[in-house]
């Protein structure tokens, strides 16, 4: 099942994910304008489509995540395509 198929309240309904604190994580943050290049990286996404969760993530979240980090100089690390694997035995 793809990961767009998921809600948060599918997961509670379906798995009896249980959710603490408060559901808006962001309630304080105030909402910032995109920038002109990210509107049109994003329009331009649009136009083209998306055929998988691949096409998404290229189109659709490679672009606000590159705007994020350029907006907070580029004070977080952007991974793509690497397996980060968590050591189990500790």
């Amino acid at each position: 099942m793809a990961y767009s198929d998921f809600t948060l309240e599918r997961l509670i309904r379906e798995f009896g994910v249980k959710v603490r604190g408060e559901r808006s994580l962001f309630t304080d943050v105030a909402p910032i304008e995109p920038s002109p290049w990210l509107l049109e990286s994003l329009a331009r996404a649009n136009n083209i489509g998306f055929g998988s969760e691949k096409s998404r993530s290229e189109r659709l979240v490679s672009p606000v995540l590159m705007e994020l980090s350029n907006l907070n100089h580029d004070n977080f690390a952007i991974i793509s395509g690497a397996n980060l694997d968590v050591d189990t035995s500790g």
